[in-house]
């Protein structure tokens, strides 16, 4: 494998700068375009604007990036320059407890800290919660986007 040069920073801005300007654009001109349609429930919206506008040309990036690092698109290749193996016991219960941890401060900064400030943790597109009995599928179809990564 070449030796990898770390980027400098007109690649560092290219590489965070356009997905956040792609978050960007999804929160502020997809999501609100796709809840005037009323086709949806805002928070389908949200799933459908950042995981095609973000998430996707970031997914897509990165395999593209990796393969030109290392000169093949093998998947076998790629899934060993990105580290990707099964998790250990160790690493799974690291996993879990970091996102344990993670989501506690999380919780906290929102409700304690945040309000302080005078600053509102609820994104626009998420104000309409709770679902009712007409989008409760939702509920059941989210923790498949994480679940899909368990197999």
């Amino acid at each position: 494998m070449k030796k990898v040069t770390p980027l400098k920073w007109p690649g560092l801005f290219l590489l965070f700068g356009i997905p956040t300007v792609l978050n960007l654009i999804a929160c502020q001109l997809a999501i609100p375009w796709l809840d005037s349609q009323k086709t949806m429930p805002i928070e389908v919206a949200y799933f459908i604007s950042v995981g095609l506008l973000v998430l996707v040309p970031m997914f897509f990036g990165a395999i593209y990036l990796s393969a030109r690092e290392i000169g093949s698109f093998r998947i076998k290749d790629l899934f060993y320059r990105m580290r990707i193996k099964r998790l250990s016991r160790a690493d799974t219960a690291w996993t879990v407890g970091s996102f344990m941890l993670l989501s506690l401060a999380s919780f906290l900064i929102a409700k304690i800290i945040l309000p302080q400030l005078g600053i509102d943790a609820t994104p626009f597109f998420f104000r309409n919660m709770p679902l009712n009995d007409a989008y409760f599928w939702i509920i059941y179809v989210w923790p498949l986007f994480f679940l899909q990564y368990f197999r």
